[in-house]
């Protein structure tokens, strides 16, 4: 028999997990086709976003240069991505709630079924209120009268009372943290209109932006 080649694989253990989660954080909307495509770095990072909400995945690829990839068909292309890096940095932000793997678990199950009751309820706009107490921070869906305090790992609460925001970009970005396995997730709060960030400290970051509410 002849000699089995060693492989050496281009792309981190996750890569694959990594294009399929962000394959719902790509625009829909043809009117920008840059943002159908995730944006590989030369730093080896992916970047996503459908200008609502960001993901930014860390070391995840081995291309030696940039590429825009379509996470659906995998077409490949060149282009200019737009400079999020200002967007989703972290300086004027506070650290205020700090999730364990087990915490990050829960508030998926919880907002995976917010989101489930909003839709058979056909609750159009999806939009939550994140209440910051002193001791606690609760989430209230005034439309069905819901309100629950979350539980939490660390939490300081931010110079702010409430932020409004999509359930289901909240859920979309738990579930990004959930499969690809952030040991700890915290959430940086910087006024009630501005991101919401969330950041592992490791190799995954999201932005969601929150929802005027009048």
């Amino acid at each position: 028999m002849g000699k089995v080649s060693s492989l050496e694989f281009v792309h981190g253990d996750l890569y694959g997990v990594a294009m399929d989660v962000v394959k719902k954080w790509v625009s829909t909307q043809h009117s920008r086709p840059v943002l159908l495509f995730a944006q590989h770095t030369v730093a080896g990072d992916i970047v996503a976003t459908d200008s609502h909400r960001l993901i930014h995945i860390r070391n995840i690829h081995g291309f030696k240069e940039e590429f825009l990839v379509d996470p659906k068909n995998f077409t490949f292309a060149k282009g200019h991505y737009p400079d999020t890096d200002k967007l989703s940095g972290l300086e004027e932000y506070t650290e205020s709630i700090v999730l364990s793997k087990e915490h990050i678990k829960l508030w998926l199950q919880l907002f995976r079924s917010m989101n489930q009751t909003m839709r058979i309820m056909k609750e159009r706009r999806g939009i939550a209120k994140m209440c910051f107490k002193e001791n606690h921070v609760e989430i209230e869906l005034s439309v069905h009268k819901f309100i629950i305090q979350l539980p939490h790992e660390v939490y300081q609460k931010p110079d702010m009372e409430a932020t409004s925001f999509q359930v289901e970009y909240m859920r979309d970005a738990l579930e990004a943290h959930a499969k690809l396995n952030s040991e700890q997730l915290t959430f940086h709060f910087r006024g009630p209109v501005k991101p919401i960030i969330m950041d592992d400290d490791k190799a995954v970051r999201t932005l969601i932006l929150p929802v005027r509410t009048y």
